[in-house]
């Protein structure tokens, strides 16, 4: 249900719980969350070699920046948001496709998607752990540097603002 607020899916937190010790403060990178694990990674294992059918590393780091301006106005008007699960998908609302998303939409949503599968296989491969891991604590992190007012799906499915952010 859209516009409920709660601890929906947040691992020992709420929703409220999802700020960090700077609340407020939203710096550059705090925004690209997901640019930002892969650059902590490529600056930690410089040798990791591409998986056999898909980008390395600075390749995804590039196409991660590359649809984030995009990304982020979805996540700005509502129309997309993050999930428990670490992807992004269509807040489905009253008015839009049977999915939520038009044509555009969809081809981000695909685009991002695929580029995360990518990077939690090649992360749980490097800490020799299973991708669902490695999405899971990506989420988190995800909620947690979520911008107020901003579309969040809980472990139960349900969408929910960020609070702290202006009500429409």
């Amino acid at each position: 249900m859209l516009g409920r607020q709660g601890a929906r899916g947040m691992a020992g937190g709420s929703a409220r719980g999802c700020g960090t010790a700077g609340r407020g403060v939203l710096w550059p990178m705090a925004a690209v969350p997901v640019l930002a694990v892969v650059l902590a990674m490529s600056a930690g294992s410089s040798s990791a070699a591409p998986e056999a059918d898909g980008p390395s590393l600075p390749e995804l780091r590039e196409r991660f920046a590359e649809r984030y301006p995009q990304i982020r106005a979805r996540k700005q008007r509502g129309t997309l948001g993050e999930t428990w699960e670490g992807y992004v998908a269509a807040v489905k609302r009253a008015g839009r496709g049977a999915d939520g998303a038009d044509a555009a939409l969809r081809t981000l949503i695909e685009a991002e998607n695929l580029d995360r599968t990518r990077l939690y296989r090649i992360m749980a491969e490097q800490e020799e752990t299973e991708p669902a891991h490695v999405a899971r604590r990506n989420a988190i992190r995800n909620f947690r540097r979520a911008e107020p007012g901003w579309y969040l799906r809980g472990r139960d499915g349900d969408w929910f603002r960020k609070p702290g952010g202006k009500s429409s």
